[in-house]
Order: C-alpha cells, then structure tokens, then sequence
C-alpha cells in the first residue's frame, strides 16, 4: 500500500479542479440575469409562470407547458385556456388569485409565495370561491418547501367537492421547468426556462454549482486518505480565511488610524458583519464611512462594500448623502437589503474569500490596505465638509 502524501493529494486536487473549471467555462452554469440584474419578487415569478402556462404565449408552444403541469396534478390535458393575473376571486369580495387559469371545463389557480406568509385565511377564501363556480379546479399553493396553508384544515380539505388543493414545492416547480426545457423547439425560449431553473433552484439552495465537480470528487472519493484529508482542509479554511482577514484589517486600521478614529467589528472574513468604520472625535454622529464585507442575497462568497453607513439602524440614507456618493461615483443603491442598518455603497466590489483575493491580500497586505485607506479617506472627507459626519465632541 502507497504512503499518503499530501502534496501528490494537493497536486491531483488541483489539477481535477482545473480540469472541472474547463467543463464549466463551457457549460457557464453560474450565469443568470437573475443574479444581480433582475430582481425578482413574488409577483415577478407569478408573471414568468403565467407566461410560460399561456397556450397563447409568445414561447409558441401552445399548451405544451401547461399540459405538463396539468399532468403533475393528475389533471387532463387541454387544447386552450385564458390566462390571469391577479384575477379577481368574487366569493372574497376582494381578494386576487395569483394566476387564474381558465379552460373550458377545468380551472387552474396559483398562490406563488417566496419570502412571504399566507394572508388570514387567503388559501381558504380561494377554496372557497373556486367551490362555489361548481367547476372542476386545481388549486396550487407554491412555496419553497412545499408546505400547508395554514388556514385551511384537514377537515376542510377533505371536504372539498369540486376540486383539490396541491401543495407545490420549488423543487416540484423546478423538475416541471425541467420538463418543460426538454420538450421545447425554440432554442430562446429553451435558455429563458433554464435561466429560471437556475434561479428557483438557488432559492432552494440546491444549486448544481454548489456541487463539486466531477473529476475533483473522484480523486477526494479515491482513498480513505483522500477523504479524510480533503475533510481537514474544509475544517480548516474558516480560520485560514480569518487570519489572512485579520491580518488585513489590521494593516488597513493602521493605515486610517492618523486621520481617522476606527472602530472594528466582527472579523473581516469570519464574522457575520466583518470590517471597520472610521469618524472623528468623540461622538459618531449619524452617520460614519464603513468597509464591510457581506453575502449578498442567495451567493456563496463575501463581497466587500464601501460606503457611508447610517448608525442608527433607520435604513435610510440622506437625499445629500446620495447625492454625494453618486458624484463621486458610487452606485447609491442598497447593496444588502437585509441590512437595515443602511445602505452600503460599493465601487470596488470583489469576492473577498475566493483564493486568488486571499492571495493579493496577503501577499500585498500594505499596497491593497493603503489603496482602500485612501478611498475610505476621500469618501470620509467629502461627507464632513457637507456635515454628514461629526468632527467635534
């Protein structure tokens, strides 16, 4: 039996990774409008659904799609239907069906949730309504995990006459995307279905991507030795990351420190909120410019921001803050909106825990820490000669 080395390992590794990195670059499964671009809601997904359910959509594909959700739901398939949006359910009084499909002797009806809960008794006031047209119907509660509605019991659902209620996963909706993509003629249209896979499979966390390459798993699968190496190096590339993050911050604190009072949070690269803020004098004031790292919704790696940052958590920045920052260049946009304590304005965003950023930061700590010094620097003072910042006790 052959001794284990770990720099044979390191080396096929490596190359299995490169090897991987080539299949990638031509398969670019990482790209999607959806990432950054589009930003898609609740009432956006319900949009892109409807269109591909519509047999008289533009994808030119007349009933396939819908046929093949139909199918999903043990429903037949029809030739035409009328589709809507926010279709009116009038037993509610008020309330509007998500995507209300119409055939003529079958009804399909959607409630599409992302982030959100059911309204009080929203699932049931449909039930409700589709029960009192007397026509056969289907109707799709669509959320991540595929989970109930709270509003409407077991007692009730086993009530129901005219129809049924199916609870719809995103991996449900996901594999009918599949299906879809698999049965269509138009190349376009084709792109447009996977693109929205891609996206309602990141929702869900089951990203293919996420997912080592082949080649890289068989050489890790390969041995024992294997395994249990390739385990050690995933525990210890936390820590690796820390100490390069902390040495970094270190070396940029020293940079700001002759002008600037700094106040450090987490670490860099393994706290939840890593980075630093700079003011002046005793008091804060309102505001402060902050360096931070963050994950951005729904992405694997950390990306750095630079911008003024609200203290007092209101999540709102001054219109002359905005104006400020926007004529220095920066994109006055919130950039992590789960961060309510302000809006973080980037103009050098990178991936701050990918090897190669690790590498500069390390091997060029003072250059890089005197670079961002300098832009903190610039941005800090513009805000206090408009008296954003406090500069006296």
């Amino acid at each position: 039996m052959n001794s284990f080395s770990l720099e044979t390992f390191v080396a096929d590794v490596l190359d299995a990774a490169e090897a991987d990195a080539a299949q990638h670059s031509k398969a670019a499964p990482k790209f999607s409008l959806y990432d950054g671009v589009i930003d898609v809601d609740e009432n956006k997904i319900s949009d892109m659904l409807a269109m591909l359910l519509d047999p008289v959509g533009t994808h030119a594909q007349g009933a396939t799609f819908l046929n093949l959700f139909l199918r999903r739901l043990g429903a037949a398939p029809v030739r035409s239907a009328v589709v809507e949006r926010e279709a009116v359910a009038a037993a509610t009084g008020y309330r509007r069906i998500d995507i209300l499909v119409e055939s003529p002797n079958f009804v399909l009806a959607i409630e599409t949730k992302r982030n959100s809960g059911e309204q009080p008794t929203q699932a049931s006031d449909y039930l409700r309504h589709l029960e009192i047209r007397k026509t056969a119907y289907a109707f799709v509660y669509l959320t991540k995990g595929g989970t109930r509605a709270p509003s409407v019991s077991h007692e009730e659902q086993g009530e129901l006459i005219h129809g049924s209620l199916n609870l719809m996963s995103y991996g449900d909706l996901a594999e009918w995307l599949e299906d879809c993509s698999l049965i269509c003629a138009a190349d376009y249209v084709r792109g447009f279905i996977l693109d929205f896979q891609r996206f309602i499979k990141r929702e869900i966390e089951i990203m293919d991507e996420q997912i080592a390459g082949p080649k890289l798993q068989a050489v890790i699968s390969q041995n024992e030795d294997n395994l249990r190496a390739g385990a050690e190096i995933v525990s210890a590339w936390p820590s690796v990351m820390a100490v390069v993050g902390e040495n970094f911050t270190e070396a940029l604190a020293v940079s700001l420190v002759p002008k600037w009072q700094v106040e450090r949070g987490d670490d860099l690269l393994n706290g939840e909120w890593g980075g630093l803020s700079i003011f002046r004098g005793p008091t804060w004031g309102d505001y402060r410019v902050r360096l931070e790292t963050c994950m951005p919704n729904r992405s694997d790696w950390r990306e750095v921001v630079v911008g003024i940052y609200d203290r007092l958590g209101r999540g709102l920045l001054t219109v002359q803050a905005v104006e400020l920052m926007r004529s220095m260049g920066y994109d006055a946009k919130k950039r992590h909106p789960f961060w309510e304590a302000g809006h973080a304005i980037a103009t050098r965003a990178n991936f701050w825990d990918r090897p190669e950023i690790l590498w500069k930061m390390k091997s060029s700590t003072v250059e890089l820490a005197e670079g961002l010094a300098a832009q903190m620097d610039e941005l800090g003072l513009a805000a206090e000669a408009r008296g954003l910042l406090s500069s006296s006790g």
